[in-house]
């Protein structure tokens, strides 16, 4: 709801939970967007854009023995994996993801940081459970003002909270549903989305830090420190945008002058095991080859 710039009372009182969220034309939106399908990789224009058919092969047994588990394909039948525990008859399509703690991941932690962070509970403190300091992690406030805000909105069209045509709405709207149990706000790590259209979505990581796919799959130690953005120029082979100084482009940086990193910037992480190195003859872990690397990303250009 915040997301979409809406105003929502908090403070008690006979306007408490009213808002300017238009719910019926957000599910609308909601539906519209479910129908959209990932770009599909330009291999009408040829040249360098043709793909390489038994390279992209290798890429797909790579990306199945290191890849796949975070970064799901599609079955024989064009579905991804499902999350059947929370699947129902109106909302069947719920893509199962994979949160990878951020300990393991070693991304930039910051905005993790400041979701997860503690604020006021301030007029919200009836629907929380805050701490002796009135703190209260900002996920559970979020989750608090939804769930009222949207049930204020279905009781003022006639719907009494708890009523099977409530549950049915509710439902409707995005895939809520009763839940099982307390949400899961301790944790911290990140979604791993399927990859389908990844090739269109330059730069990489959640804060853009590593320009394109060869630089994705280097150890962390060997990426760029800092680049150029602004070039609307694609690069087939490497897939990203161009990175060099030109009109109107500006540094991306994510090291200071010192050496250390900039807050949120740090392009470190999704680094090691089953993420820059796969398993050699011996069965230890070694850093992709040029040539692997380059097999994964032909086969990524593949994936719809």
């Amino acid at each position: 709801m915040l997301g979409v710039f809406a105003q929502a009372r908090f403070a008690p009182g006979p306007d408490r939970f009213t808002s300017s969220v238009r719910l019926d034309q957000l599910h609308e939106l909601e539906e519209w967007v479910k129908g959209l399908r990932s770009p599909r990789w330009p291999e009408h224009l040829g040249g360098p854009y043709t793909i390489d058919p038994g390279l992209a092969a290798r890429g797909e047994k790579l990306y199945r023995s290191n890849c796949v588990a975070c970064h799901a394909l599609r079955d024989p039948d064009g579905r991804f994996p499902q999350n059947l525990d929370v699947a129902s008859e109106l909302d069947p399509n719920v893509i199962r993801v994979v949160a990878t703690p951020l300990e393991v991941l070693r991304t930039d932690p910051k905005f993790l940081m400041n979701f997860g962070a503690k604020s006021s509970a301030d007029s919200l403190a009836d629907l929380v459970s805050a701490g002796r300091d009135d703190q209260v992690p900002r996920p559970a406030l979020l989750q608090a003002v939804v769930r009222q805000v949207i049930g204020r909105t279905l009781a003022e069209q006639g719907l009494t909270p708890g009523s099977e045509e409530f549950q049915r709405r509710l439902a409707q709207l995005g895939g809520f549903r009763r839940a099982a149990g307390a949400p899961p706000l301790g944790g911290r790590g990140y979604k791993s989305r399927p990859l389908d259209g990844a090739w269109a979505t330059a730069p990489y990581l959640h804060n853009g830090s590593v320009p394109n796919l060869e630089q994705m799959l280097l150890p962390e130690e060997d990426r760029v420190d800092s680049f150029y953005l602004g070039s609307r120029r694609f690069d087939p082979v490497r897939v990203g945008f161009e990175t060099g100084p030109g009109q109107r482009r500006f540094e991306f940086r994510s090291e200071q002058s010192d050496g250390s990193h900039l807050a949120g910037n740090s392009n470190l992480g999704h680094s090691g095991p089953r993420f820059t190195q796969t398993t050699g003859q011996d069965g230890a872990y070694r850093d992709f080859l040029g040539e692997e690397r380059r097999a994964l990303i032909e086969f990524i250009k593949t994936i719809e």
